[in-house]
């Protein structure tokens, strides 16, 4: 599939509206279907091409990469997260102190404190549904002259697929942030002979201390997903 256009496969030009795209999907998805003669291999094609450019987060990845959004690009991005702290680790450390801490044990505990973020945002969107839910099931309505439909349900509908594309997006934060720690299992670092924990600690003005954020770190140095 990654030969092919997405919005070809649909029949719709790139500038096409989500509605415009749905209906180009149930159109696409009559006329490839096995069951009405067409192919599965053409079939999956239009559901994976509508999967994606009708969510507004991955279709504007693909229109601005030309690449489709997949899994395959959890290990690029767990290696740029490690990249990104190991360059501010480098960028950071005092000479003096370079061999008397690991840096892969200090990347370790900044994966660690960047993984409760993912998980944090999943909890809060739990605690929305529950809202909403409870909302939508006391909130009444009673249909007026002149009134609008029930926009107040369909916002409601909006939230929770906003909140979907949230906790998707935590969810594959957190994949990228255990694989990075995988990948750094590998290595290993020789500390200083007779350096004792107490004295490195007293003698350390590198705190050790941080996060990515938005593809960064309070070290100032560019980089990760």
């Amino acid at each position: 599939m990654d030969d092919d256009n997405l919005y070809d496969i649909l029949g719709v030009r790139q500038d096409a509206s989500q509605e415009a795209i749905k209906a180009a999907h149930r159109e696409k998805a009559r006329e490839t279907h096995p069951d009405h003669g067409g192919s599965q291999e053409a079939f999956v094609k239009v559901s994976q091409a509508y999967k994606i450019l009708s969510d507004p987060e991955q279709r504007k990845e693909y229109d601005r990469t030309g690449r489709i959004p997949n899994e395959f690009d959890i290990p690029r991005e767990a290696m740029s997260l490690l990249v990104s702290f190991f360059i501010g680790y480098v960028d950071r450390i005092d000479l003096e102190n370079v061999s008397r801490i690991n840096p892969f044990e200090k990347m370790k505990e900044a994966l660690g404190k960047e993984l409760r973020k993912p998980e944090e945002l999943v909890e809060a969107v739990k605690g929305q549904r529950q809202k909403i839910k409870l909302i939508r099931k006391r909130m009444k309505y009673r249909k007026r002259k002149k009134a609008p439909d029930n926009f107040l349900k369909v916002v409601l509908s909006d939230m929770e697929g906003k909140l979907d594309r949230q906790e998707k997006g935590a969810k594959r934060r957190e994949k990228i942030i255990l694989l990075a720690g995988e990948i750094l299992e590998a290595y290993s670092f020789n500390i200083e002979e007779g350096e004792g924990l107490e004295g490195l600690f007293h003698r350390l003005q590198f705190s050790g201390s941080f996060t990515a954020t938005d593809g960064s770190n309070n070290f100032g140095t560019a980089g990760g997903p």
